[in-house]
Formats: C-alpha cells, sequence, structure tokens
C-alpha cells in the first residue's frame, strides 16, 4: 500500500517537475548518469568474531529496483555474475528487489522474472534476503514465493544458524522499518548468545533497535542520496538518521555498513555509484 508522499511522487506535477530539473542540471554539465559499478571493499576485525573461527568473505547488494532505467533484467543479471566472480563465503541481499516505475522510472517487472535472476547466485553459506519497502508496496508474497522457489532464505523478524566449515555464525533477518514490519525483539528472541551474529535489515534505522554485541547489520535503501547537486544538502529519504546514509559507520556500539545499492527509486537519476560491498569479518 502506497503512502500519502508516495501518490505524491506518482503525480504528473511532480514528474514534470522532475524532467525540468533534469533538463536544467544537464544543462548547466551536472552529470547525472551513474558511474560504473564498483566493488567497495570493507575489512572488519573484531573480537566478536572468534579466534578459532578463519575469515567470513560476504557479498552484500541491495535495492535493485529491477527494471528502473538504470537496471534492466539485463543489467541485474551482470550484477549477480559480478558477486558471483566474487567467490563470497556468504551473500546478504537487503531488500528492494522490485521496481516501483513512479510513472516515469522504467517498467515493472514481475516477481517470478525477479526470483528467476537472483536464483543464479551461489555461496557455500548461502543467499539471505529481507524485503525492503518497495516490495512491499509491490507484490511481497509473490516476491517471497519467486526468491524462495530459487533457493533464497528470505527473512522476517527471524533468525538462522549458518554453518561454515567448523565455525557456526547467526544470520538475522528483520522485517522493514519505512512499512512498519520491523520487530527486533522477534528477530533476536531465538538467539542464544553462544554464536557471533550478522543482522541484515533494509533500511538501517533498524540498527537504532539491535542488541549491542553482534558483528555487524547491514543494510541499503538509502542509495547514498542518489545523486548529489554540490552547493546542495540533500535529506536521506526515511532515513531521519543522517549518519546513516553510507558507508562503514557505528551505532549502539555496532558496526553498521550501509549500501548505495544498484538502482534509482522516486527519480530516474543517480551519479552516486552502484555498488557491491565485499565485508571479509575477521577475528581481531
Amino acid at each position: 500500500m502506497y503512502s500519502l508522499s508516495d501518490r505524491f511522487f506518482c503525480s504528473g506535477y511532480l514528474w514534470k517537475a522532475v524532467a525540468a530539473f533534469g533538463r536544467a542540471a544537464e544543462s548547466c554539465g551536472l552529470n547525472l548518469k551513474p558511474p560504473p559499478l564498483q566493488v567497495t571493499e570493507y575489512k572488519l576485525s573484531t573480537t566478536r568474531w572468534p579466534q578459532h573461527y578463519e575469515p567470513l568473505k560476504v557479498a552484500i547488494a541491495s535495492d535493485f529496483h529491477v527494471g528502473c532505467l538504470t537496471a534492466s533484467p539485463d543489467a541485474v543479471e551482470n550484477v549477480v555474475s559480478r558477486i558471483n566472480a566474487l567467490q563470497p563465503d556468504l551473500i546478504l541481499l537487503p531488500g528492494d528487489f522490485l521496481n516501483s516505475p513512479y510513472g516515469h522510472d522504467g517498467v515493472y517487472i514481475e516477481p517470478e522474472i525477479v526470483g528467476d535472476i537472483f536464483g543464479k547466485l551461489q555461496a557455500p553459506c548461502g543467499v539471505h534476503a529481507v524485503l525492503g519497502n518497495h516490495d512491499i508496496y509491490e507484490d511481497p508474497q509473490g516476491l517471497h514465493d519467486s526468491l524462495r522457489k530459487n533457493g533464497i532464505n528470505v527473512m522476517y523478524n527471524k533468525s538462522v544458524i549458518v554453518r561454515k566449515e567448523e565455525s557456526e555464525f547467526v544470520v538475522v533477518g528483520v522485517g522493514d522499518y519505512t512499512t512498519g514490519h520491523q520487530n527486533c525483539v522477534s528477530a533476536f528472541s531465538g538467539i542464544s548468545g553462544v554464536h557471533p551474529v550478522i543482522a541484515m535489515a533494509h533500511n538501517p534505522m533498524s540498527s537504532h533497535d539491535m542488541p549491542e554485541g553482534i558483528v555487524a547489520s547491514v543494510s541499503g535503501h538509502t542509495h547514498a542520496k542518489q545523486f548529489k547537486v554540490p552547493g546542495i544538502k540533500q535529506p536521506t529519504l526515511r532515513c531521519p538518521d543522517e549518519g546513516l546514509a553510507y558507508g562503514m559507520v557505528q551505532k549502539n556500539a555496532n558496526p553498521v555498513i550501509v549500501t548505495s545499492g544498484i538502482g534509482t527509486s522516486l527519480v530516474p537519476y543517480r551519479n552516486v555509484a552502484p555498488e557491491i560491498v565485499l565485508l571479509t569479518v575477521e577475528p581481531k
């Protein structure tokens, strides 16, 4: 279900203004086209990862919005190939697979097609996902079923124990903050405290409600503000904590990794590089 603000963004008046902004910005020499896909690497050495555990290589990618103008199905197939080429142990997908086209930003791609694309991902510790706000706006059940059919573990305020050789850790999937599906109490309720924990939530605002002591939490949603205009301070939509716009930061004494994502939303412009994050977790 769309909120009032979403309906505003769908309005013809807004899109005329957006188109005018785009023409004016480009005529002034402002680049509104995305740079090439990049791989951003972080190394996290932490006492929360046991000394006898081998390092864990985690690939993170989000906010595909498959079908938007900058992320066609073919382009996302390329992202999937790039992720597989990194040979990660674990793949985390923090939501917004589906595109809400808002009249001008591409087309809507059915969940069955989207699920088939992501079904090609491969990692020995599995591929795990949560749904984002746009997935919930469009077809949460259809997407859930399609991803599950393609071997992806979709989580709603749940946790799962994952094994890598002789080590075990927990992956927690938190429901979407924007649409009111977040329940951190439920998501973390089944954790014994024996295993290290990696959490995933679409909106990084969820990190405010996560317990201290986890290895890290990973999120998307913000698009790292998607496009930047020199001299203009832009808000981070639906993420009131500006410190969570992008990068690896600390929140509640936990590391939080926020990726810029892949596609576009609300406006069909992006000059922030789309990215895959490769996180290596190792004992300190």
